[in-house]
């Protein structure tokens, strides 16, 4: 099913068309469709991806580790994510997911061998990104006999980014972990501490940073260098220990959760350190704190002038004095 169709029916009769044929194929997974994985047939990939429902938009958990930034800022909804069609048709590929999952994995297993056999036809390499929206563990899902789908398709890369701790280490540990499967973590508002934990042990965390469409990207991030991993979404045969920056796009742009690391002052658009983990600089979060004091000084001032003027103590004790004078 494309990203416009719902869930194919079993059908009766074959496809006699070659057109149709191609469409019952790729029932589930997209290739060049998108200009996240188009990017990176010019470097001779031809990726095919995988966009389910994530978070809970249809009812189950399809990203175990999602934070209320990453779920503000979901690509899920962003280019052709727009279009209720496509909505709905995620919605039911993770419908048939859920119900029907070893049915689901062989359809994806078809789509597979469709990939496997086009790249071959344009002397490409293929690859397959299987969360395009989700955190699935894939490498944990059994198809055509195999322990998962890596191991149905040796020839075929793998790759996927994670906000999952335990699967990341799994993958840098390389304990029962397929050779064809390679995860990047993906650092958000709540997890650096696991972030710079996998750059230390080598390896890659991809980054939004707020830097603008076809401004450069930070030359580092706690002194891992950061590499640009806007062109292209491939992630297989990056260096290992590096930051995949990226630029926030859509939703992101305007976050304010910290999911996005600024690298400008979002009130004066001064530069700031990334490692600050900071909206605005330092003269502008002074500006702040200043106008902020003025303000309850001002109305500190405001409530003294309502209450009038205090009594003067003497005149207090004069009027004591003559109280009980007058009584005497």
């Amino acid at each position: 099913m494309s990203d416009h169709t719902s869930v194919a029916q079993p059908s009766t009769t074959k496809p006699t068309t070659t057109k149709a044929r191609k469409a019952r194929r790729r029932e589930l997974l997209s290739v060049g469709a998108d200009p996240k994985t188009v990017k990176g047939e010019a470097f001779g990939f031809l990726t095919g991806i995988l966009y389910l429902a994530p978070a809970m938009l249809s009812g189950r958990n399809m990203c175990s580790h999602a934070t209320d930034g990453c779920r503000e800022v979901c690509l899920n909804t962003s280019g052709k994510g727009a279009l209720s069609s496509v909505q709905t048709a995620r919605i039911a590929k993770t419908h048939a997911f859920t119900a029907d999952l070893s049915g689901f994995m062989e359809t994806l297993a078809a789509d597979i061998d469709a990939l496997e056999r086009k790249a071959a036809r344009l002397s490409m390499r293929p690859l397959g990104r299987l969360n395009g929206t989700s955190d699935t563990p894939w490498e944990n899902i059994p198809v055509r006999g195999k322990r998962n789908i890596m191991a149905a398709f040796p020839r075929v890369t793998f790759y996927d980014y994670t906000k999952n701790p335990a699967r990341m280490r799994r993958f840098l540990a390389a304990r029962n972990w397929p050779s064809n499967y390679v995860l990047t973590f993906s650092r958000s508002e709540c997890n650096q501490a696991d972030a710079l934990a996998v750059l230390r042990a080598g390896g890659n965390v991809a980054i939004p940073f707020s830097t603008r469409k076809g401004a450069a990207l930070p030359a580092s991030w706690f002194g891992f260098p950061v590499v640009d991993g806007d062109v292209s979404d491939a992630r297989p045969d990056d260096s290992r220990g590096v930051v995949i920056g990226l630029r926030a796009k859509g939703k992101a742009k305007h976050d304010t959760s910290g999911f996005v690391v600024r690298v400008t002052c979002a009130t004066c658009d001064a530069p700031i350190r990334p490692e600050d983990g900071a909206r605005d600089c330092d003269a502008c979060l002074d500006a702040r704190d200043d106008a902020v004091w003025a303000a309850e000084e001002a109305a500190e001032e405001a409530a003294r002038e309502a209450e009038g003027p205090e009594p003067d103590p003497y005149d207090a004790w004069l009027d004591r004095v003559s109280s009980l004078r007058g009584a005497a």
